[in-house]
């Protein structure tokens, strides 16, 4: 049986899938390459657990005993520098499948 992390994961690996096929037919109307779709699911598995771990550092610190007590901080940061990477990455690459013919003032027409 899945997990609930396992089912968020593949909602948000779907829904960035289709928006990643809009653009590639309808904005650059290039074919699709699988590198960029594997990436999508790579960055959207390190989204989610980012997120989840960010919550952990922050609302559930009894988890933090021994050794771990005094690393909530830096665990938070590297939860932050991965969420900021995926989500970096996949902005990345809709805007590089988004064409527009922008005008004088950089308008699009």
């Amino acid at each position: 049986m899945m997990n609930d992390l396992t089912v968020i994961i593949a909602i948000l690996s779907g829904l960035l899938l289709v928006v990643y096929f809009l653009c590639s037919f309808y904005g650059s109307r290039s074919k699709p390459e699988l590198l960029e779709a594997l990436s999508l699911i790579l960055t959207s598995s390190g989204a989610v657990s980012a997120v989840k771990l960010g919550y952990i550092c922050l609302a559930e610190a009894s988890l933090f005993i021994g050794q771990l007590e005094d690393q909530r901080v830096p665990i938070l940061a590297g939860a932050f520098a991965i969420l900021w990477v995926s989500v970096s990455v996949t902005l990345k690459l809709f805007m590089s499948h988004i064409e527009y013919s922008g005008g004088p003032e950089g308008e699009i027409t």
